[in-house]
């Protein structure tokens, strides 16, 4: 996915994360970032992520982040 694309500041959701909450497997290449940035992207999709799943409390695992 393109990084201009995860970072685009929208009204609604990104497409990327209902396309995730319906079980799409999203990849973002980080590689060519500075680890500053690198942390600072991941905090901000942590963030989205704990907004978007606050209010869905089951006791089952939904969804899944890997970070390499």
């Amino acid at each position: 996915m393109v990084l201009n694309v995860v970072l685009k500041i929208t009204e609604n959701l990104p497409s990327w994360v209902i396309d995730w909450l319906n079980g799409e497997n999203i990849f973002l290449d980080l590689s060519m970032c500075s680890k500053f940035v690198k942390m600072l992207i991941v905090n901000a999709i942590f963030q989205l992520v704990r907004s978007v799943t606050k209010d869905n409390e089951a006791e089952e695992l939904k969804y899944l982040i890997l970070i390499d």
